[in-house]
C-alpha cells in the first residue's frame, strides 16, 4: 500500500508484510525518508529485533518528472528482494548470529519460543535463565 502527501519533500509511506518462514514469523518493513534525504529502507524484524536492512538511494533521480511512481516501484522491489532472501535461506546465518538459537517450545505451534540471547558477549540466557528474562 502506498499513500502520498501533498506536499512535495514529503516521504510515502511503505510496505509491510509478515512472512511465515521455518515455523517463524518475521515482519518486513519498507519505507521512503522522503526528498530530504532521498533513501529507500527496508528492515527485517524477528519478534521485534532488527534482523538485517537493505538501503537504496535514489538522489540521482530527483530531476525525474515521474518520481513518485518510480521511487514506488523501487520500494516495492527492494521490499520483494529482501522477502526472497529470506525465503531462500540467504539470511539464515545472519538470522542465527542476530537471534542466537531459537526453538519452539510446548506441543504447539506459536505457543511459546525459546531464545539463546547474546548480547555484547554476554550470554544472557545464562546469567537471566532459559529465555533470556
Amino acid at each position: 500500500m502506498t499513500v502520498t502527501s501533498s506536499t512535495p519533500s514529503s516521504s510515502l509511506l511503505g510496505y509491510s508484510h509478515i512472512v511465515r518462514y521455518n515455523s517463524r514469523l518475521y515482519h518486513v518493513q519498507t519505507e521512503d525518508s522522503g526528498l530530504d534525504n532521498p533513501h529507500i529502507t527496508t528492515h527485517l524484524f524477528l519478534n521485534g529485533m532488527l534482523m538485517a536492512t537493505l538501503r537504496c538511494g535514489y538522489a540521482g533521480m530527483l530531476s525525474v518528472t515521474d518520481l513518485e511512481p518510480q521511487v514506488c516501484k523501487l520500494m516495492q522491489e527492494q521490499h520483494r528482494a529482501m522477502i526472497r532472501q529470506l525465503r531462500r535461506g540467504e539470511l539464515d546465518g545472519l538470522i542465527r548470529a542476530q537471534a542466537g538459537t531459537l526453538r519452539v517450545v510446548g506441543g504447539r505451534f506459536g505457543t511459546e519460543l525459546s531464545f539463546n540471547y547474546f548480547f555484547a558477549g554476554i550470554n544472557l540466557s545464562e546469567r537471566y535463565g532459559a529465555g533470556g528474562r
